[in-house]
């Protein structure tokens, strides 16, 4: 049996595999996959990959998970760099996020100080 911590990992690190292996397909907005994604799409894609709900409005996200200071944030943690944009931290100061058409690539996280970030946690244990 693995400790639950180990569990947790393992399903973060298949959220972030499966977020970038999103990388290049179209931004749309309001679609959650399989073949385009806006920012809330591809978050709730890829948790619900790995058997966790989140909303899809980035607005109801923000408010989901224990909020983090960006010292906090870890692999899997939801980031906020803007007003109703949400991306997946996947360490080294970067993030997967579908921007805006046109553009669906890792992006270095610039979280504003009066952002926050989000982590999900409770819903892994």
């Amino acid at each position: 049996r693995r400790p639950a911590a180990a569990a947790n990992l393992t399903a973060v690190q298949r959220a972030i595999k499966f977020a970038r292996a999103q990388i290049g397909k179209p931004y749309q907005w309001a679609a959650a996959g399989p073949n385009a994604y806006d920012c809330s799409g591809l978050a709730l894609a890829s948790y619900a990959k790995v058997g966790i709900k989140i909303p899809h409005q980035t607005g109801e996200i923000v408010g989901y998970g224990r909020r983090v200071t960006r010292a906090e944030l870890q692999p899997g943690d939801l980031v906020f760099p803007s007003s109703g944009h949400v991306g997946i931290y996947i360490g080294r100061g970067l993030m997967v996020h579908a921007p805006h058409a046109g553009d669906h690539q890792p992006d270095r996280v610039r979280v504003p100080h009066h952002a926050n970030a989000d982590q999900p946690r409770q819903t892994l244990a």
